[in-house]
């Protein structure tokens, strides 16, 4: 009876899962007006924008609604914010995010718009963007469309600024997205060894400004990755398909939506060292929350059952450790699509998942159910 519960209850999480893909998949469509006001906007610029499907382009206008909406925007040295100014901007960041679960960034509050180069107190110059640590970006109307008007000169004042706040996001505790943060990191130490040979001037493919420090660094590789896609995966496919999975999307994928499929990650791990994670564990933030909430519990509940199992009789004892085994399977059997080589059980992540995670998941849906 237990074991058959079990299986209903993995079956209700499996349709839980599903439903909440499906919602994140299939958004909410915005207004015929209303996207036809964006793609207007929009398609005058972006040429990322273009190159999406129908789906595609509905869910990107989507995603820079939201974003809209969650940003402040005002204008400086007599600049007039816009509605046009504040879709733009707005598109800007949705390029950058397409990828994640996510539209916006938490960290990031607002934009503060100047006509052209203005002048920074703080960086004692006259600058054309500066992207803060409260959360907000400054930036140069000007400069922002110029950035825009050529897609090959590696040149763009939007995604340089916006791509800070995701440096400071996935550096900042509270807002990150551990998920990110964590790869970030791991991002970090793959583009280490490029990012010291454009400060020691033996690297020509990114401009040198990349080299002032690793956050410059960051915001130049995310230009290159969207202005010249082919070049930087022909020049340094590493430091490209790791920013790829960072990004969650590959930008030479245009006919697919800029998809990072699992068949191209699969090819590509035959080229470049180190791999690309060829699973991932949570799917979505809801599945990520639910998991690591009932971890909690499930370790709680660990210590009471030891002191149980230390007074139980023999009979009950036995009893207990083949339904936490059972359950165990169960759960590895339905998560095992996540890790489809041999080579995926021996990473870390998996292993820390498994028995820090997925055993006492099991040990505590058995106390529930027992």
């Amino acid at each position: 009876m237990i074991e058959i519960t079990c299986y209903i209850l993995l079956f209700v999480y499996a349709l839980i899962r599903y439903h909440v893909n499906l919602e994140n998949a299939h958004a909410r469509p915005v207004e015929d007006n209303v996207f036809m006001q964006y793609d207007e906007a929009i398609k005058q610029h972006l040429t990322y924008y273009n190159h999406l499907s129908e789906i595609g382009k509905h869910r990107f206008v989507n995603r820079c609604v939201i974003i809209k909406q969650s940003l402040q925007f005002r204008g400086r040295e007599g600049f007039t914010i816009t509605d046009e100014v504040r879709i733009l901007l707005s598109a800007s960041l949705t390029q950058l995010t397409y990828g994640f679960q996510r539209a916006d960034l938490p960290f990031m509050k607002g934009v503060i718009v100047f006509p052209e180069v203005f002048y920074s107190r703080m960086a004692d110059s006259w600058v054309k963007g500066l992207a803060m640590g409260n959360g907000t970006v400054f930036i140069s109307w000007a400069d922002f469309i110029k950035g825009y008007e050529n897609n090959a000169d590696t040149y763009n004042l939007g995604l340089h600024e916006f791509a800070h706040m995701l440096n400071m996001q996935a550096n900042e505790s509270f807002y990150a997205d551990k998920r990110i943060s964590e790869y970030y990191q791991s991002w970090r130490e793959v583009s280490h060894p490029s990012f010291l040979k454009l400060r020691n001037q033996e690297e020509d493919f990114f401009r040198a400004y990349g080299g002032t420090n690793t956050s410059e660094f960051f915001s130049v590789c995310v230009e290159h990755f969207f202005e010249v896609p082919q070049d930087f995966e022909k020049e340094l496919p590493e430091l490209f398909y790791h920013l790829c999975y960072l990004l969650k999307q590959n930008p030479l994928n245009i006919t697919g939506d800029y998809q990072l499929t699992t068949a191209t990650i699969a090819q590509v791990n035959d080229k470049i060292e180190p791999d690309l994670p060829v699973f991932q564990i949570f799917k979505t933030n809801f599945e990520y929350r639910l998991w690591h909430v009932l971890s909690v519990l499930a370790y709680v509940l660990f210590f009471g059952e030891c002191l149980y199992f230390l007074t139980a009789k023999t009979e009950t004892q036995l009893m207990t450790i083949r339904f936490v085994f059972l359950t165990a399977i169960i759960f590895m059997a339905i998560r095992w699509h996540h890790y489809s080589t041999l080579k995926s059980v021996a990473q870390y992540n998996y292993l820390k998942h498994l028995f820090f995670e997925l055993i006492p998941i099991a040990l505590f849906m058995l106390l529930c159910l027992a």
